[in-house]
């Protein structure tokens, strides 16, 4: 008995601190993306046709809804009634809708032909999402 009571004591006071933690994260990931694609954007002249911004801001977005995913898996174990579990079921398939939606997006944006001109760091890109590496694509090429 005293150890269910244990693990409650853990469970009410150790999840609401893992999930301002993971939201905190995703937080700060949106933030840090959110600079570094504005900064993208204006040292190219504000072109608006640059892809680099969208797959910069892109990413940031996917790997943010990532940790609020978990924060949101966690309160799992906070529920307490019938009404929370459902707006929280309806809140979890929607971040990994819109979790695979941005993913796919900026795949899609990647593997695009326009890319080229953007610079080295979009070959790099397009390389980690083909799964080639750059040094394995030289080898091939020599």
């Amino acid at each position: 008995m005293q150890m269910l009571a244990v693990l409650e004591y853990i469970e009410e006071t150790l999840s609401p601190i893992v999930v301002h933690s993971l939201e905190l994260i995703g937080i700060l990931i949106i933030i840090y993306g959110s600079i570094k694609a504005l900064t993208i954007f204006f040292k190219d002249g504000m072109n608006l046709s640059n892809s680099l911004v969208k797959i910069t801001l892109g990413e940031a977005l996917s790997l943010s809804l990532e940790f609020k995913l978990g924060a949101e898996i966690i309160k799992t174990v906070i529920v307490r009634d019938l009404n929370e579990l459902i707006i929280l079921g309806f809140v979890v398939v929607l971040r990994i809708v819109l979790t695979l939606l941005i993913h796919w997006e900026v795949k899609q944006a990647v593997l695009t032909g326009d890319l080229e001109r953007s610079g080295n760091s979009i070959q790099k890109m397009e390389t980690s999402y083909n799964g080639v590496k750059e040094s394995d694509k030289e080898t091939t090429n020599e």
